[in-house]
């Protein structure tokens, strides 16, 4: 539960606010030098255990997609399959750009990371389709006879220069 469902903040998002009082307090210029060194430290140690948090995460959401079955809903709820490449291409930019958002979850931001990493491999896969064809319609197109090299010209028709 986070503090924007009423609750108490999650672990990382108390992790976070912890880190940046402890940075407020290293940047303030009247935080005597012993302070400093204990923030900095406190800073330092703060962050490690944000990382252990985020890879724990990561574990958490990797196993959960590889387990057989597992539901792969799309990006509101829409089939990513059928959607032409411009749609896919917006919705990627729009996730990119909810991600890059301060405040969100750290939930939020897995499954943002999860819906970006499907839509960037759901427009590979349509580039890739598109290439094929043209490469497909280009080996159809070449001629069987190679074009004579120049057309020949009747001396009557010649132009003198």
């Amino acid at each position: 539960m986070t503090e924007a469902d009423g609750g108490a903040p999650s672990g990382f998002e108390a992790l976070e606010a912890r880190l940046e009082t402890a940075l407020e307090k290293l940047e303030d210029s009247g935080t005597p030098l012993e302070e400093r060194i204990r923030f900095h430290t406190e800073a330092v140690r703060l962050h490690a255990e944000m990382e252990r948090v985020l890879e724990a995460a990561r574990k958490e959401v990797a196993a959960a997609d590889d387990s057989p079955g597992a539901p792969r809903p799309s990006p509101a709820g829409e089939p990513v399959a059928d959607e032409p490449y411009e749609r896919v291409l917006d919705r990627l930019k729009q996730t990119v750009e909810e991600m890059e958002q301060d405040d969100l979850p750290l939930a939020r931001i897995l499954d943002l990371h999860r819906q970006a990493g499907a839509l960037a491999e759901r427009c590979e896969t349509i580039l890739k389709s598109a290439q094929d064809t043209l490469e497909g319609s280009a080996a159809r197109e070449v001629p069987s006879e190679p074009p004579a090299a120049h057309p020949t010209v009747d001396e009557d028709d010649a132009v003198p220069f």
